[in-house]
């Protein structure tokens, strides 16, 4: 059977908080780890998206960024993690001037023009 290890960090005063309201450390510890696995599923979509679009790396850590930046609006909204990425990777690809128009990220990305321009209004806001 394969195992998977992986480096986790729990912020000491997360702990401490934690602690003190009785939440046990195996409820801290699978929270770390979807969010963990959460940005891991934006990376390997980011990284298929900008191969299909021809970016570069800097396009694809900025989109990765915006996303970690935006992400306390986005987890209460039942938004699509390819929807999400294809609006990270059209904005970064304009902060990088390696613009992509949305008609291209829409075909590459299957992502409608109108759902990235919704997205990308919740990214400004």
């Amino acid at each position: 059977m394969a195992r998977i290890v992986t480096t986790l960090s729990i912020e000491p005063e997360l702990y401490k908080k934690a602690k003190e309201q009785g939440i046990c450390f195996s409820e801290l510890l699978n929270d770390a780890l979807k969010k963990k696995l959460q940005i891991n599923e934006y990376d390997e979509i980011i990284k298929k998206y900008c191969s299909l679009l021809k970016l570069s790396d800097k396009v694809s850590f900025e989109a990765r960024k915006l996303i970690e930046e935006n992400a306390h609006k986005l987890e209460k909204r039942k938004i699509l993690p390819s929807s999400i990425t294809a609006s990270a990777v059209y904005m970064a690809s304009h902060l990088c001037k390696e613009s992509r128009t949305q008609e291209e990220v829409w075909r590459a990305t299957n992502t409608s023009p109108v759902t990235i321009r919704k997205l990308i209004k919740l990214f400004v806001s």
